[in-house]
């Protein structure tokens, strides 16, 4: 492996799947293998699932025999593997972690779902949870026709130039939908509909001009990031149960006092969208008990504000 460490990740899992085969190897060498195959499995970062899932189902095959007893973030990487590898034998191995709760899985299984065919996914992975705390990560065509055999879906995250958002928004039992990345969807109004909907994010959808249909009770949360520039905030007063309000807009304003001030709201996020943007006149939100920062300007500005402390 050292000789030709192009090949060398390869090398390490072929010589850790012949260890079982060769009870008479040199026990020097049988620590050095496993000492190595240590180092390898299972994947910790991005990095080390991407360099596993060049080696292929070699590497889904030492993963299937130790997914007892892994931590969180190992056994989404894990999942995460077996999701870039692909083909029945990472289906198999995905299928082990459906039933885990834990969040940072629950969503690897979910961002896995694109990887294998959509209407068997959700038939046998999707299915079987109630999507509140995770969320279903829904990128494709396929995938949103799909969802009808979800038959509990609380948590939405969906993706993509969607035109026709119906089967997400028929489903009265959603109650957090984050609509990203999506160029078509001009009128928030399908959404405001919803029934049940209680949390809402919209990111990078830049025909979204107006929030007006969004100015009802029943709204908690609601995030705002990189819609249409000309987007009016004045809806955001006739929103009287909003407690919490996440900005990454750039609206054409200097500073937050220009903005509406949001008596109702308890907790505020200002992303990094929103550095242009003066914290001057925030001391107008006194019900904020909250405040994220995500730029270095807001911060230095939040030091010279002792009344905000």
């Amino acid at each position: 492996a050292d000789a030709e460490p192009e090949h060398g990740h390869r090398l390490i899992l072929l010589a850790a799947a012949s260890l079982a085969h060769a009870p008479e190897l040199d026990p020097g060498v049988r620590t050095r293998v496993e000492a190595r195959t240590a180092w390898l499995l299972p994947p910790d970062s991005d990095r080390s699932v991407h360099e596993l899932a060049q080696v292929g189902e070699l590497a889904l095959e030492l993963l299937s025999s130790m997914v007892e007893g892994l931590t969180e973030p190992h056994a989404s990487a894990v999942v995460r593997t077996a999701a870039a590898v692909g083909g029945d034998a990472a289906y198999e191995l995905v299928k082990q972690f459906r039933d885990d709760d834990r969040g940072w899985v629950a969503n690897a299984v979910s961002t896995a779902w694109e990887s294998f065919d959509a209407e068997l996914y959700a038939q046998e992975m999707m299915a079987v949870r109630t999507w509140d705390t995770a969320h279903a990560l829904v990128k494709t065509d396929a995938q949103l026709s799909a969802l009808r055999h979800i038959p509990r879906l609380h948590n939405v995250h969906l993706t993509g130039d969607h035109h026709d958002l119906s089967r997400v928004t028929s489903r009265a039992e959603v109650e957090q939908l984050f609509v990203s990345g999506n160029r078509r969807i001009t009128d928030v109004a399908q959404l405001a509909a919803m029934p049940g909907l209680r949390k809402i994010g919209l990111s990078n959808c830049p025909q979204i001009r107006s929030i007006a249909p969004l100015a009802r009770p029943g709204l908690e949360w609601l995030s705002l990031a990189e819609l249409h520039p000309s987007l009016d905030p004045s809806p955001l007063t006739d929103m009287p149960d909003l407690r919490h309000l996440g900005l990454g807009h750039p609206f054409l304003v200097e500073n937050i006092g220009a903005l509406p001030v949001c008596d109702q709201v308890t907790g505020l996020d200002l992303m990094s969208e929103t550095r242009y943007m003066s914290l001057e006149g925030l001391e107008r939100w006194t019900s904020l008990r909250a405040l994220a920062l995500y730029g270095a300007t807001h911060l230095r500005q939040l030091n010279r504000m002792p009344a905000l402390h």
